[in-house]
């Protein structure tokens, strides 16, 4: 089955960072050695680059609000959600408000991946937290 990736973030330029896909190596402190190989290229200046038949995979570049429902429901049913260290500028409704969003539009069953100091524990039954090869993810009940 192909995978399509859509790529959405508020900020432009965020945006054009990440379509750039060029990343210093800071941004791989906590990846193993052999995960930045297999995904990255160098540069030759200190930085890796994202190899182009991953980048091909991104399908789109979209700027999005996820506090708007229509910026949510034109992604369609979808498998797999990355939003990684969002939830952490939001109130408890605005994050239980995206959550509802986000499992409107997940496959059953859907898996909703956010950052490890984030919660929806005490915000939404329609997640179950389970770890899931070792790593922490909800899953669309």
């Amino acid at each position: 089955m192909p995978i399509a990736i859509h790529a959405g973030d508020a900020s432009d330029a965020a945006l054009r960072k990440a379509a750039a896909g060029r990343y210093g190596p800071r941004a791989f402190r906590q990846l193993p050695e052999a995960m930045r190989e297999k995904y990255f290229d160098a540069d030759g200046d200190g930085a890796w680059v994202i190899k182009p038949g991953i980048k091909a995979r991104v399908t789109s570049w979209t700027r999005t609000n996820v506090v708007r429902p229509d910026h949510i429901a034109r992604f369609g049913l979808t498998d797999v959600i990355f939003c990684r260290n969002l939830f952490i500028y939001f109130t408890p409704a605005t994050i239980r408000q995206v959550a509802e969003q986000f499992a409107a539009i997940l496959s059953m069953p859907g898996f909703l991946c956010i950052g490890a100091a984030e919660s929806l524990l005490r915000v939404t039954p329609r997640f179950d937290l389970q770890d899931i090869g070792g790593a922490y993810v909800y899953v669309k009940s």
